[in-house]
């Protein structure tokens, strides 16, 4: 008998998918990390019947750029548990996988550069992200002051 292999998929050091469909065989595992190359198109085959719940696809990054945009003027409104909207921005000429992060209508900053590349790809194919704080340290250094986390919504 197998033993039981929990399903934790990732992506970069930093990120990772983990599907919640509870313990799964060793074969089962493997024929989903085959398939990760192809992610998201092989997306359906990969999750299978998780398709109807989200999948964290970055946990506890910090916004890269903060004290360059509009973060420091509102750091004292944002919460844990605030949600962010992301935008992906192709067109930038210094990344072309940037993602602006936004609290509201202002600019927080981006997702940074070694960890956009997967939330840069779902947002131009279309897919549904969202993003949450988790944690604010106003004291904090410039570069951890604000933490979030991603969510991954299949359509």
């Amino acid at each position: 008998m197998t033993q039981p292999v929990t399903p934790l998929i990732y992506i970069r050091a930093t990120n990772c998918i983990k599907l919640n469909s509870g313990p799964m065989n060793r074969t089962e595992f493997f024929k989903k990390l085959f398939l990760l190359p192809f992610f998201p198109f092989g997306l359906k085959k990969l999750l299978g019947s998780q398709l109807n719940h989200k999948i964290k696809i970055l946990s506890d990054s910090y916004v890269a750029g903060f004290v360059y945009y509009d973060g420091e003027t509102c750091i004292h409104q944002l919460k844990k548990g605030d949600e962010l909207i992301l935008k992906a921005e192709p067109e930038n000429p210094h990344d072309g996988k940037a993602v602006e992060i936004y609290f509201k209508n202002k600019k927080l900053g981006y997702i940074p550069r070694y960890n956009n590349e997967a939330s840069s790809k779902f947002l131009q194919e279309g897919y549904t992200l969202s993003a949450f704080i988790e944690k604010v340290r106003p004291g904090a250094d410039s570069w951890e002051k604000v933490s979030f986390d991603i969510w991954f919504h299949p359509n």
